[in-house]
């Protein structure tokens, strides 16, 4: 009994370990991973937890690709504007998008922008 208690234990640790591993290794992973995402501007929204907000921004590729970006500041990248970015976008207008990040479903991980997004074009609607 005390080897099967002890096995237990020693596989917990390891599983918990291994997870903070893990987590660690995606987070540098992810601010190493940057990418240019260009489209248009499908949707804004916000997501409120307790006393702060994580902004998301739907965006629509050329090729029909839709994407969710987050819009959240980031330490480590030096940006701390992601409600100003927010209110600057609009719908239906054109984007270049500087992100770093993967989008992780299961997580919940977004790709998130760290460089104030560029206009494009004022409009694509019609095309």
């Amino acid at each position: 009994m005390r080897f099967l208690t002890g096995l237990l234990l020693t596989l917990f640790i390891v599983f918990i370990v291994g997870s903070i591993f893990s987590l660690i290794g995606y987070t540098i992973a992810a601010h190493g991973h940057k990418e240019t995402i260009s489209g248009t501007v499908e949707n804004l929204y916000n997501k409120r937890s307790g006393d702060s907000d994580t902004f998301y921004v739907v965006v629509k590729e050329k090729n029909g690709t839709v994407q969710v970006l987050a819009n959240a500041d980031s330490l480590i990248k030096g940006k701390h504007n992601s409600a100003d970015v927010q209110a600057t976008l609009e719908k239906g207008k054109a984007y270049t998008f500087q992100v770093y990040g993967y989008r992780v479903h299961f997580f919940s991980f977004y790709k998130n922008i760290y460089e104030d997004p560029e206009l494009v074009e004022a409009s694509t609607k019609g095309e």
